[in-house]
């Protein structure tokens, strides 16, 4: 599986008032805006997703193929895989 990290943001404070002026100002502040800590678009067997949701989804996939290693070489203690 390809996990590709795009930087998605969504903004979660909005303005009270429904002038441009006002609008604009509030879309550039980055305190009004926030990561998206969701899947964006999954297909053809790769992930877009934030940065922090890669590094995530990262680590738990190498941890299940160590312990699927593990379980496979611990299974070996014949004479013939020696």
């Amino acid at each position: 599986m390809k996990i590709e990290s795009i930087l998605m943001v969504e903004q979660f404070r909005f303005p009270k008032t429904k002038k441009n002026r006002i609008i604009k100002k509030w879309c550039k502040d980055k305190k009004n805006w926030r990561p998206m800590i969701t899947f964006a678009h999954m297909a053809n067997g790769s992930v877009i997703c934030h940065p922090v949701v890669a590094e995530r989804i990262s680590s738990v996939i190498a941890k299940q193929e160590r312990e699927i290693f593990n379980r496979i070489n611990s299974t070996r203690t014949g004479m013939f895989y020696r």
